[in-house]
């Protein structure tokens, strides 16, 4: 079966809860993170993986996250075991999305007839549909970012990932 479309999900408020892994952070220097021995299997948030399989019955799964440290941001994604659920040709872990928005752009173009971008960043949502005018965005209320202010205003709010499926069918796709 054709796919619908293509669903890229950001990582961190979305996916996993990074606020879970603060903790064993705390007084680790960021250029470290990577080497610590986290429990990235456990920060997933309950659900999200149940969820992603669902999805992929009918959509492409891909990532489109910012990291200031992407050895850190691959090694999150591999070790909490959700990589394998995305498309390799459509992971974008990127230092700026504002910046690569248009290479994601690019490798999506005329792929797909509708594509959905799931953030919990109102900046971050802003940065993509700005280069991909046609794309349907979807924000996580996070705690971190629920009172981000923007001009942007996303096609669709959701307060966790099991409304995706309600928001999905809310905007057509």
């Amino acid at each position: 079966m054709k796919a619908k479309g293509i669903i890229l999900f950001d990582i961190d408020h979305v996916l996993i809860n990074i606020e879970m892994l603060r903790p064993f952070l705390k007084n680790v220097n960021e250029e470290k993170w990577q080497d610590q021995d986290l429990p990235f299997k456990d920060s997933v948030y309950e659900g999200a993986i149940e969820i992603i399989k669902r999805l992929q019955e009918d959509f492409e799964l891909g990532i489109f996250s910012e990291c200031g440290n992407l050895p850190y941001q691959n090694r999150k994604l591999s070790e909490s075991g959700l990589r394998h659920f995305f498309n390799p040709n459509f992971i974008f872990i990127t230092r700026s999305k504002e910046r690569d928005a248009r290479l994601v752009r690019d490798r999506l173009a005329g792929k797909y007839k509708k594509v959905v971008f799931i953030d919990d960043r109102l900046d971050q949502l802003k940065a993509l549909k700005q280069v991909m005018p046609k794309l349907i965005t979807i924000r996580v209320l996070s705690p971190k970012y629920i009172n981000q202010k923007s001009d942007h205003k996303p096609d669709f709010q959701i307060s966790k990932l099991s409304e995706i499926f309600n928001a999905l069918e809310k905007i057509g796709v």
